[in-house]
């Protein structure tokens, strides 16, 4: 039942990248992707490069490790050596691998924050401009 792949997919694939517990939701999509479609094996490895580039030291696939890293270079990281894989694996399903990890994006942590923060700060200037206007008057 669909019940029962939603589980299956959550405590094989989701729950060994500690998908909830990663802070960028980009990196979590790309890492449950990777031990989905090229293994469990495969994806400690490339956790484990992406880590080391940034001097960071693997104990599995943690988030608390992955949290810690550049996230903007450890999902390059990632991508670039998924890429490399596919580049390397079977000629007739290359094409249709290398589309779907294209359209895979990556995200900042902090975009909604920039978000907050820039209307917050528009909200105000707004305020103050009307208090302004309305004592001259």
């Amino acid at each position: 039942s669909p019940k029962d792949v939603a589980t299956i997919y959550k405590n094989n694939y989701w729950d060994k990248i500690e998908g909830d517990l990663i802070k960028n939701q980009s990196i979590a999509l790309m890492l449950y992707d990777a031990i989905v479609n090229q293994g469990s094996g495969a994806t400690r490895s490339m956790v484990k490069n992406a880590l080391q580039e940034q001097k960071i030291p693997y104990d599995g696939i943690k988030a608390s490790s992955i949290n810690k890293a550049n996230q903007k270079k450890f999902y390059k990281s990632i991508y670039n050596q998924r890429l490399q894989r596919y580049e390397g694996g079977q000629k007739e399903f290359r094409e249709g691998w290398i589309k779907r990890l294209n359209d895979l994006s990556f995200v900042p942590t902090n975009r909604n924050k920039v978000i907050i923060i820039s209307v917050s700060i528009l909200v105000l200037v707004g305020v103050s401009f009307y208090l302004i206007q309305k004592s001259k008057k």
